[in-house]
């Protein structure tokens, strides 16, 4: 996350990129934000809910090619839930 811009997109066409910051305190921050191609998420954003979290434990992030949305999905394998792309129209709940 030091690079300029953090967390910055580095496909040739636009994507929807989760934040997720999971705290210690269960006050975790989760954010999805459409990401042009060399762009990437605000670092004083990222700093003011860094601080708001009361201890950091994990981060995590995960991007889809538009129109689909970074959210939980169903292994059609094992059937757990798991980090994926939702279909198009759908939003993480």
């Amino acid at each position: 996350m030091n690079a300029e811009p953090p967390l910055q997109n580095t496909c040739i066409f636009p994507v929807n990129a989760e934040l997720c910051l999971y705290s210690k305190t269960a006050d975790d921050i989760c954010k999805t934000k459409r990401l042009e191609p060399d762009e990437g998420f605000e670092r004083a954003e990222i700093e003011a809910d860094l601080a708001r979290l009361g201890g950091l434990l994990r981060v995590e992030t995960y991007a889809c090619k538009l129109p689909f949305m970074p959210g939980m999905v169903e292994d059609i394998n094992t059937k757990r839930m798991k980090q994926g792309c939702l279909p198009e129209g759908k939003t993480r709940e």
